[in-house]
């Protein structure tokens, strides 16, 4: 019986696919005990097929991992239930970083007269070769005479001259400078794992790898000033309520040829 009646012709049929649904759980389940470089280590993984293990072990490298790992590779070709546990030293650490409010966030620069600071100015000028060096770009500087709320950020150098990131607002002279180091980056032995753990007093962010070795050595956590959502938090005259107060932050890899590679987080 003929049902299509149309006309003869070219149609087009749009099928929805974009839902998909998770895959179930049948057939034989694989178990295996293994080493490799990277995963969560010394507990049970659950696996529901062969992309999810290698997103998580990484690819099987006889040059770096076991038999085990290869072979439980394999078998996720054909199966779509597998557990794997990651066998670790138990004296193996967890890289991390901690982001901390610093105990002691000005040091004193220079013993005389070695930077000029002008009111309303954003160059600090004549400054002494012995100290140039001592500040760099991105650095955060205020006057000996004045204190942390007059600190302003240094965006550029040149030959005796820093420039700042907006108009100094303290007091003007030749004078010693003092160095405003707001926060301070720390690594430490914690073994943060499944949960993240009370860290150092003063904490602000902490980042850890979701297991040991050597492999997570090689990521960095970079943080950008987020001017765009500074905006929407304004003053009646515009100016920036919150100011590096928003970051955003993304996790690089460094290639074995010292280029970094982008993994995770905004462009």
């Amino acid at each position: 019986m003929i049902t299509d009646r149309r006309e003869p012709g070219v149609y087009v049929d749009i099928e929805d696919l974009s839902y998909v649904a998770p895959t179930s759980a049948v057939g034989r389940s694989v178990f295996c005990v293994g080493v490799c470089d990277r995963g969560p280590h010394n507990r049970v993984v659950a696996l529901t097929s062969q992309s999810d293990f290698i997103s998580t072990f990484g690819p099987p490298d006889f040059y770096r991992t076991s038999m085990s790992h290869y072979c439980m590779d394999k078998a996720m070709q054909y199966s779509n239930q597998g557990l794997y546990i990651r066998v670790s030293p138990e004296d193996a650490l967890i890289a991390n970083c901690t982001l901390s409010a610093n105990a002691t966030p000005s040091v004193l620069i220079g013993v005389a007269s070695e930077f000029t600071f002008l009111e309303g100015s954003n160059l600090i000028t004549n400054i002494d070769l012995s100290v140039f060096d001592d500040f760099d770009v991105g650095d955060w500087i205020y006057s000996f005479s004045d204190t942390i709320s007059e600190a302003r950020q240094i965006i550029a150098k040149d030959t005796n001259v820093y420039t700042l990131d907006s108009e100094y607002a303290g007091t003007s002279g030749s004078t010693q400078a003092n160095k405003y180091i707001p926060y301070e980056i720390t690594n430490t032995s914690i073994a943060y794992d499944t949960v993240l753990e009370e860290g150092p007093i003063n904490s602000i962010y902490q980042f850890y790898a979701i297991g040991t070795g050597k492999y997570y050595n090689n990521f960095i956590v970079k943080g950008v000033r987020n001017v765009v959502l500074e905006k929407q938090f304004v003053d009646a005259s515009g100016n920036a309520q919150y100011k590096y107060l928003f970051m955003d932050i993304a996790i690089y890899e460094v290639q074995k040829d010292g280029t970094e590679r982008r993994v995770e987080g905004p462009i």
